[in-house]
C-alpha cells in the first residue's frame, strides 16, 4: 500500500500533559548482536527493552526528547532497528515477528523516517492475514492509519477490533472523531471507554478539554 501520509496532532493545555520527555538512553550495539562464530544473532530480549525504551520519546507523535541531539540519535537507532525488522520478517513469518516489527516501524514513521509508514502497513498486513480472530493487528493498524491522516481508511480496523472485544479501541476511534472535526460521537466513545479503563486520566482529561473548547486539531506533513 502506498499512501501520502500527514501526521496528525491534537493539542492543548491539558494534553500536554499526558506525556513528559524522559532521558534517552543510547542503544548497546554489542547487546543487541551477538556475535557467533558464523555471522550474530539478534538478542530478542534486549530488541524488546529497546523497543520498549523507544516508545517512551517515540512511541506517539509528536515524539518528547529532552534535545534534537537525542532525537537524532534515536532515529540513528531506528533506521538500524528497522533494517534488523526487515531481517527479522523476511526470514519468519511468526505473529510474535511482525508484532515486534510493527512496534519498530511505528517508531520509524513518528522519527520521520522515509519508508517506515510503508513497512508498518506491510507488517500489520500480515499479522493481520496470520491471525485473523486477534484484535492486536486490526487494533493497530486502525490507530496507525488514523493517527496518520487517513482516518476513513482506519476506521473499519478499529470497528472491527472492537467487535473482537478489545475495549481499548474505543480511544483511537474516538480520536478518529476528533479529527474529522464530530467531537459530539468523539465524547460518546471517551465516555464509553472511561467505563472500562477508569483509571486512565487520559480520557477524562480530553472530555474536559473538549468540553471547555481547549482543544486544537494540527496536520504535519512529513519531512
Amino acid at each position: 500500500m502506498t499512501l501520502s501520509w500527514t501526521k496528525l496532532l491534537i493539542t492543548s493545555i491539558l494534553l500536554l500533559s499526558f506525556s513528559h520527555a524522559v532521558p534517552y538512553a543510547p542503544i548497546n550495539i554489542d547487546q543487541l548482536l551477538v556475535k557467533k562464530e558464523q555471522g550474530a544473532t539478534i538478542n530478542l530480549q534486549y530488541l524488546q527493552d529497546r523497543i520498549a525504551e523507544l516508545s517512551k520519546n517515540a512511541g506517539t507523535y509528536p515524539t518528547q526528547f529532552d534535545s534534537e541531539t537525542d532525537k537524532t540519535e534515536a532515529a540513528k537507532e531506528a533506521q538500524v532497528l528497522l533494517e534488523i525488522a526487515k531481517t527479522m520478517t523476511e526470514a519468519s513469518d511468526e505473529p510474535s515477528t511482525l508484532y515486534l516489527s510493527m512496534q519498530i516501524a511505528r517508531i520509524g514513521h513518528n522519527l520521520d523516517i522515509k519508508g517506515a509508514a510503508e513497512q508498518a502497513i506491510s507488517y500489520a498486513d500480515r499479522f493481520i492475514e496470520k491471525t485473523p480472530d486477534d484484535s492486536t493487528g486490526y487494533f493497530f493498524m486502525g490507530a496507525f492509519l488514523s493517527e496518520s491522516g487517513k482516518v476513513k481508511e482506519g476506521r473499519p480496523y478499529l470497528d472491527k477490533a472492537l467487535e473482537l472485544g478489545n475495549e481499548a479501541a474505543r480511544w483511537s476511534i474516538a480520536m478518529s472523531y476528533l479529527f474529522e472535526g464530530n467531537a459530539e460521537e468523539a465524547l460518546k466513545e471517551l465516555k464509553l471507554y472511561q467505563k472500562s479503563y477508569p483509571k486512565d486520566d487520559r480520557a477524562k482529561q480530553l472530555i474536559e478539554a473538549i468540553n471547555s473548547g481547549k482543544l486544537e486539531l494540527k496536520s504535519s506533513e512529513p519531512k
